[in-house]
């Protein structure tokens, strides 16, 4: 597929690269961007956050700006103006990228970055195939940094105080608060990453129906993803619908509608958690060990990791729809 027709690709001179439907089946992702990574040259795919619903960045042969846009135009079914991260990839046929200057003589100067033109499925002549695809897994950290124990880092306070006292060991009770000491006869300490995390449940559900006769074609599909994320409250879940139909009442005649409608909520939680996890001290307690009140803050200043995972609220609702009408009427020759 190029801008306005197809071309066989040994006739093709421009730079165009393509990625199957089966491609992006077999990569097992749940999100279209994702499912292109590494399978196309000269295309750069990074994600900008292992959120639930994360974004990526679309890099075209390199970085060509300083301070503008490197986002390539997308256009879905002929449709400029979406977004990838929309779409389900059980839904695509094929994604066909046009990388070089030609591309702008179609789209103009949109197309400066290159252009990611999806085809998307559409009926067939035959009798209604009802198809279902679907999983559910989970997912976890892997690379955790390597933490001390409890009793490993108390020694290091000990020795951080004595190097700041004329290499003279202090008494406990000038390094650690009250609860802290209680924490270290006890020999408990809290694993604060461990409890703001926990492995993030992910599901992914597909069905469609396509037919047709010779007069007129159908593409039907419903889709629902859900990613939960592996910090609370991160999550996010995606819905899709779709309809194509294809009519060619006579030779002189063809008629077409696309609709693609998406509706996706996405929370983010709190933006510093994870990193406040790991700053807290083995020591701290969500409550304090001695007075058994819940802890807001500590003596470094720092914050209680599991109130402030609640007292962020970052959640965002869309609402997209492509819509797309082709009417062509061939003239009667004489």
């Amino acid at each position: 597929m190029v801008g306005y027709g197809s071309v066989k690709k040994s006739d093709l001179t421009g730079a165009v690269a393509s990625v199957s439907t089966q491609d992006l089946i077999r990569s097992g992702r749940t999100d279209a961007v994702g499912a292109m990574q590494g399978a196309l040259p000269g295309v750069q795919i990074q994600r900008s956050n292992s959120k639930p619903g994360g974004e990526y960045n679309i890099l075209i042969r390199g970085l060509n700006t300083i301070s503008g846009s490197t986002s390539p135009l997308i256009v879905v079914d002929g449709v400029p103006g979406a977004s990838l991260s929309n779409l389900n990839p059980d839904d695509i046929e094929k994604i066909d990228i046009l990388k070089d200057a030609s591309s702008t003589a179609i789209y103009g100067s949109r197309a400066t970055n290159g252009v990611v033109m999806v085809t998307t499925k559409r009926g067939k002549i035959g009798k209604v195939k009802i198809d279902y695809s679907g999983y559910a897994g989970y997912r976890k950290y892997t690379n955790m940094p390597d933490m001390m124990s409890g009793e490993e880092y108390v020694q290091l306070a000990r020795e951080a105080k004595r190097a700041g006292n004329n290499n003279k060991y202090v008494d406990d009770s000038q390094i650690f608060t009250a609860s802290e000491l209680k924490a270290i006869q006890d020999g408990n300490y809290f694993d604060w990453v461990d409890a703001v995390s926990s492995p993030a449940f992910m599901t992914n559900h597909t069905i469609s129906a396509t037919g047709g006769n010779e007069m007129a074609t159908y593409a039907l599909s419903a889709g629902y993803y859900f990613e939960d994320g592996m910090l609370e409250p991160q999550e996010y879940s995606r819905y899709n619908l779709r309809a194509v139909v294809d009519v060619e009442p006579s030779k002189y005649m063809k008629f077409e509608i696309n609709m693609y409608e998406t509706h996706s909520v996405r929370d983010t939680g709190n933006s510093d958690l994870l990193q406040d996890a790991f700053r807290l001290r083995p020591t701290y307690h969500p409550t304090d060990l001695v007075t058994g009140e819940e802890m807001w803050a500590y003596s470094n200043g720092q914050y209680n990791a599991l109130t402030t995972m609640k007292n962020e609220l970052n959640k965002t609702k869309k609402y997209n729809l492509l819509s797309n009408i082709y009417l062509a009427i061939t003239q009667l020759k004489d």
